[in-house]
């Protein structure tokens, strides 16, 4: 049975060149997961990409700039990225990133797994350097009733997202009796935990507040920010805005302004020659003693050594793109 008459038993149907289905005839299968990890970051290298299946991206450490359809979203560690087939996009990756991908299919129609290890260009192409095979890409599904799969998200903090990425992962590595059997049982059910988040944020109206909120911590990072001035903007009581960024995030409002702080931070040291002063105040720290200590504070190293040691990292050699499989493509 080809895949369109095994679907069209689940009201399978054809809108704007997409096939169309109902979010609960889903059966997703696992293409490929893979775990890259950057010792540095070639600075101001933007990576132009187009995906063609299905994918997760799980940020395990460090931070990276996520640019599509006309925005642009600061990514940080513990962020789920969905992507359709289709989308086009740019990356710009901090030092020290940690990522995992997972590429899959809400069908099986193009599952591959009895032809061995899938080439990593059955999944995305740098734009511009490899050429684009349409027969490559994945079934575009329309969901009705559940739109927010129709076109690329972010989610910040998505409780116990890594645990259970990792476990996939692990899965996907195991090749004991029934391993691809729960593997993909697991890949559903994680695809109905970020459903079930869209729906909790539906009703709940501070999420969507307090997402709001982080947007424009995130385009006014080298602002001075604090929780009364953020507060005062969206006239909200301070209590309140920290209440539902902490519920949003993980963290307090505080610690969400000042690491977003230092991932700009840690940018300008290895992608421009500002000196630390200058930075200092580019950020809105009080002069650069303040900007030290706080970035002490966080990293565990001055910001000078933090550039020292992406110069020595750069000499020496290494990975540049955190998309690219262990090992090269």
């Amino acid at each position: 049975m080809s895949m369109t008459a095994w679907l069209r038993g689940r009201h399978y149907l054809a809108k704007g060149g997409n096939d169309m289905a109902g979010f609960d005839t889903i059966n997703p299968h696992v293409r490929m997961i893979f775990v890259t990890k950057l010792s540095f970051f070639v600075p101001e290298t933007v990576h132009h990409k187009l995906s063609l299946t299905y994918r997760f991206l799980l940020l395990l450490r460090g931070s990276f700039r996520l640019c599509c359809n006309g925005r642009e979203e600061q990514c940080s560690q513990g962020d789920i990225v969905f992507m359709p087939p289709k989308q086009e996009y740019e990356t710009v990756f901090s030092i020290d990133a940690e990522v995992m991908n997972i590429f899959f299919d809400f069908y099986p129609g193009k599952l591959q797994s009895d032809k061995g290890l899938e080439p990593i260009t059955n999944f995305f192409i740098m734009t511009g350097y490899e050429t684009l095979d349409p027969t490559k890409y994945s079934e575009c599904i329309f969901f009705d009733d559940m739109p927010e799969f129709n076109e690329l998200f972010v989610i910040h903090k998505l409780p116990d997202a890594e645990d259970k990425c990792r476990e996939l992962y692990h899965l996907y590595t195991n090749t004991t009796r029934h391993s691809r059997l729960r593997l993909n049982a697991k890949l559903t059910e994680f695809i109905i935990d970020v459903a079930d988040y869209f729906a909790v944020q539906k009703q709940n109206p501070s999420r969507s507040a307090a997402k709001t909120i982080i947007n424009y911590i995130n385009a006014h990072y080298n602002e001075r920010l604090n929780c009364r001035s953020v507060a005062e903007h969206f006239s909200y009581h301070p209590n309140y805005v920290n209440r539902i960024v902490r519920e949003l995030t993980g963290i307090t409002l505080h610690d969400y302004i000042t690491g977003v702080k230092i991932q700009h931070a840690n940018q300008l040291l290895l992608e421009t020659d500002m000196t630390i002063t200058d930075i200092a105040y580019y950020l809105s720290f009080h002069d650069s003693s303040h900007f030290s200590s706080v970035y002490f504070a966080h990293t565990g190293m001055k910001p000078s050594e933090r550039r020292k040691l992406a110069r020595e990292n750069r000499e020496a050699g290494g990975d540049s793109d955190p998309d690219s499989e262990p090992g090269g493509k």
